[in-house]
């Protein structure tokens, strides 16, 4: 007789990087400041555990059903920091909420080993024009939807 187990675990990224030149992330209650082209370790994000179970694009009521745009307040009750965006297109700074997510079981044989955040212009110019902008990155294409981090961006503080 055979048994199986099915085990369902989650990996934690111990590293990332801000790939984006010019782009400063700091909490804005100063736990983290993340700079451009230097690493650092999502453990600094200022809590015991910085890391979000609850991060798929779409499914049960527990994700970010219904658009990750939509949800800075979901992001924010799952983990998310409150930040302060400063970057080259303004003297004013942008602010958000930045999320880091744990890699599932699914996800672990595919993805980044880093957190490798990227902040294009059109989402800060967005930003700036009074729109939320969210960027995120996946940990696969498989279609299931895991984010790996999001930052959402906002003229106003959130």
């Amino acid at each position: 007789m055979n048994i199986f187990f099915l085990v369902s675990f989650s990996t934690l990224i111990n590293k990332g990087i801000i790939k984006t030149s010019g782009i400063t992330i700091e909490a804005l209650d100063g736990s983290f400041k993340y700079e451009s082209n230097k690493v650092f370790k999502p453990n600094d994000f200022g809590s015991t555990n910085p890391f979000s179970d609850n991060c798929v694009l779409r499914g049960s009521s527990n994700s970010f059903k219904g658009g990750v745009a939509n949800n800075i307040k979901t992001g924010l009750s799952n983990g998310a920091k409150k930040v302060r965006v400063f970057h080259p297109y303004s003297t004013k700074p942008l602010y958000g909420a930045l999320l880091f997510c744990k890699k599932s079981s699914v996800a672990a044989s595919s993805g980044p080993d880093e957190y490798s955040l990227f902040v294009p212009k059109s989402y800060i110019d967005n930003a700036i024009a009074g729109r939320v902008s969210a960027v995120y990155e996946l940990f696969t294409n498989s279609g299931n939807g895991q984010i790996a981090w999001i930052l959402w961006l906002s003229k106003e503080p959130i």
